[in-house]
């Protein structure tokens, strides 16, 4: 019985205990976490800056992405501007957020190189 006189049901109060016991133990998960610069909030989590060797995702929404040139290994800020994608040599914040003429280039396809096989001798 508890205090008013009605029956307790030892199941449901021992199931709370459970719950408030989770609870704490994921607050003091987040709380390490979040120490760490890593926020999750709805199953979202929010970091500053990730290292990786491979990103697989189904959808990915970017304001801008940098890209290393494989030759000259210099960086290029690629996004869109009015619907054209351009590029911009250097860094993303270290380049203007509304570049010159001079310095945007449109990015056009481009057929891509084949590599000529050797004919046999005859």
């Amino acid at each position: 019985l508890s205090n008013d006189g009605s029956l307790v049901n030892n199941e449901t109060q021992t199931n709370n205990e459970d719950l408030g016991i989770l609870d704490s133990f994921v607050d003091k998960i987040k709380q390490a976490l979040s120490s760490l610069g890593l926020v999750v909030e709805n199953g979202v989590a929010k970091v500053k800056e990730m290292v990786a060797e491979k990103i697989t995702a189904k959808k990915a929404v970017l304001d801008k992405i940098e890209l290393r040139d494989e030759k000259t290994q210099n960086i290029y800020c690629v996004k869109v501007v009015d619907g054209v994608l351009v590029n911009i040599s250097g860094e993303c914040d270290q380049v203007n957020n509304q570049p010159s003429i001079e310095e945007e280039k449109e990015i056009t396809q481009v057929e891509p190189v084949v590599p000529v096989e050797s004919v046999p001798s005859e």
